[in-house]
């Protein structure tokens, strides 16, 4: 049994070209918010991406590209959790049997704190780039040691 079969909830919205083949990306979501700081609910953002993805022109006429004809595989999300070490630890797995697949993911959240659980599973040699408004390299916050404030550390 796959770390895939225990954790993900199979309803995924963006489908793929019925052409077969191998995807060329992998999604799943991960509808997790719980260290939040401010409003909950970025738990409901990989949702909402998928709805604005199926709702937009998906032809770029500059490129050439029709996304109806690109092969996207995906999962669906994680089940829910609101701990945030049992979310890392899910995370942690799922990732590292994808990379292992050699999979090109993209990982819809979900709050920050995500991040550490899935950047965990690649590579050392993997760069990371982040752009945030705040550094979130804390030791923890609001007595919270894995924090959406805490997880570049």
């Amino acid at each position: 049994m796959s770390f895939l079969d225990l954790y993900m909830n199979n309803n995924p919205l963006i489908t793929g070209s019925d052409e077969g083949g191998e995807p060329i990306a992998t999604i799943f979501g991960v509808p997790f918010d719980a260290t939040h700081s401010y409003k909950p609910g970025c738990r409901f953002g990989a949702d909402a991406i998928r709805d604005s993805f199926n709702n937009i022109e998906i032809f770029h006429p500059k490129l050439g590209v029709d996304l109806e004809s690109v092969n996207i595989e995906d999962l669906g999300n994680t089940r829910h959790t609101v701990v945030a070490s049992e979310m890392i630890d899910m995370l942690k797995k799922i990732t590292t049997e994808l990379v292992a697949n050699q999979k090109q993911l993209f990982i819809l959240g979900g709050e920050h704190s995500i991040t550490y659980g899935t950047y965990t599973s690649f590579p050392k040699e993997t760069g990371y780039v982040v752009f945030d408004a705040h550094y979130d390299l804390r030791d923890e916050f609001a007595d919270i040691r894995l924090s959406h404030a805490s997880y570049l550390r």
